[in-house]
């Protein structure tokens, strides 16, 4: 995997932030985070594809020093194929309605 930057249509190598060895090993742990039994993102499987990514819920600020009651922002951040990224996403949905906010 080497790590590249764009900017305004141009392509710039970049250089590695952690080690390699770690960056594999979180990368197991986010596919984890997809598949059952335990993974709270299993609906981001797509067939064919190893997918990785993790979960995130977080409660929205009411403005006054404090958080709105029953209000929520719930994303997930993924990637494909785990063997060797490609493509990553983030979806983020705001205000979620229902009681599966998460």
């Amino acid at each position: 995997f080497r790590p590249i930057s764009l900017q305004k249509g141009l392509v710039n190598e970049a250089r590695a932030i952690i080690d390699p060895a770690l960056a594999q090993t979180m990368l197991q742990m986010l596919e984890a985070a997809v598949l059952p039994p335990l993974g709270t993102g299993t609906a981001a499987q797509v067939p064919n594809y190893r997918v990785a990514g993790k979960t995130g819920t977080s409660k929205i600020a009411d403005g006054a020093r404090g958080y709105a009651a029953g209000r929520y922002s719930s994303l997930f951040a993924g990637l494909v194929p785990v063997s060797a990224p490609r493509l990553v996403g983030v979806v983020v949905i705001n205000d979620p309605k229902g009681k599966d906010y998460y």
